[in-house]
């Protein structure tokens, strides 16, 4: 295998402008038809093959690009710095209207001074921090316009009962109604009517829950169906779960599916129970699901509290651990954590968890509200 020669030649002077030249030195390789080979020991295979033809017409093509290039001189790097102002110079323009690249995540305040349509929705009471945490959504309000974009959607809204104190909570917690068409949020109320919930309950439903308006009609239906068949409910039970917490409806529905199978798998209801529960407190099933099953086992195994009793006032699968553990423990101690309806001193669950420690100690426990902070100092 013959090896590959490298000679250094060392070129003529090549013009660069009309009054400098430049001495270039070129790396040339001097083949004669010869293969430039691989000397690894992993790879003897012939790469290309190089005339000496070849090697000649690419110096050329570089001498003639650097020929065509224009040179900085000295003369214009002077007239530069004669015409340029100090960092330190006095700036007579007005930049007052120049403002930062508006990143991804800003603050809107900064904005009300010079926007109308923000100075409306302030007025409006739309709390704008809370919609800068919703994603995309200070970008997208910052862009639209009060009298354009905004105003007849907030009629429509009127129009469909909500009362002109609701607009600031509506918007903060659903901005994104300014990009859904006037002629689909009809057809959405309309759809509705259809279904038989009456002015009232479509003005609790856009009220309770504001980005049901964000749904087609063809995902509604779809998701009432679900509970429909999930639950075994009739149209009226559909119209009153929906009514009673229409959030419900626009939740996750696997993390619905899941919080059932754990009312019915692992807190041991039959399914006409978990349908009451549903009913009675469709709550329990949006929140989270370990810590329903968490309070579920203290009330149950650790109070004593029945299914049926739990059925009659679910309330207390609601409230944290801690707050019913605390006031459980502390009527134990008094002798007075009697909850069997048949029991003298009987007190409700309802009544357990109520009100403040204050009123749970004046009205529950009847003692003074000191005794109690003595004794969660304690536990």
């Amino acid at each position: 295998m013959k090896y590959l020669y490298h000679i250094r030649l060392c070129l003529k002077a090549l013009p660069i402008n009309k009054h400098e030249t430049q001495s270039l030195c070129f790396s040339r390789l001097l083949l004669e038809k010869r293969t430039l080979v691989s000397k690894s020991k992993f790879f003897s295979s012939a790469v290309k093959y190089i005339d000496k033809p070849d090697i000649e017409r690419s110096l050329k093509d570089i001498a003639n690009k650097i020929h065509n290039l224009d040179t900085i001189t000295t003369a214009d790097v002077a007239h530069v710095k004669h015409n340029e102002s100090g960092i330190l110079d006095p700036y007579e323009e007005d930049v007052s209207e120049i403002s930062s690249f508006i990143s991804p995540s800003f603050n809107l305040a900064a904005y009300v001074n010079k926007s109308h349509s923000l100075q409306q929705l302030v007025k409006l009471g739309v709390d704008l921090y809370k919609v800068e945490l919703k994603k995309d959504a200070a970008q997208f309000i910052l862009n639209l316009d009060f009298e354009k974009h905004m105003k007849l959607h907030l009629r429509f809204l009127h129009d469909i009962g909500l009362p002109a104190e609701e607009f600031g909570k509506f918007i903060t917690k659903n901005p994104f109604i300014f990009k859904q068409q006037l002629d689909d949020l009809q057809v959405r109320v309309n759809y509705l009517e259809a279904k038989k919930f009456t002015t009232d309950a479509i003005t609790r439903i856009v009220t309770a829950n504001p980005v049901w308006l964000n749904f087609s009609t063809i995902e509604i239906d779809k998701r009432l169906g679900f509970f429909q068949r999930t639950f075994i409910l009739s149209g009226d039970e559909v119209r009153q779960l929906v009514v009673l917490r229409p959030r419900i409806i626009t939740y996750d529905l696997g993390r619905i599916t899941v919080s059932l199978y754990a009312v019915k798998g692992d807190m041991g209801f039959n399914e006409e129970e978990a349908k009451a529960l549903l009913l009675k407190k469709p709550k329990l099933y949006d929140i989270s699901t370990k810590a329903l099953k968490e309070r579920f086992d203290y009330v149950h195994n650790i109070m004593e509290i029945s299914h049926e009793q739990i059925l009659q006032q679910p309330s207390v699968l609601l409230f944290r651990n801690f707050i019913v553990k605390q006031r459980h423990e502390f009527l134990k101690t008094l002798g007075k954590a009697q909850y069997d309806p048949k029991t003298p001193g009987y007190i409700s669950l309802d009544t357990l968890i109520q009100g403040s420690d204050v009123d749970f100690c004046t009205n529950v426990a009847k003692i003074s509200i000191d005794v109690f902070n003595a004794y969660l100092k304690t536990c």
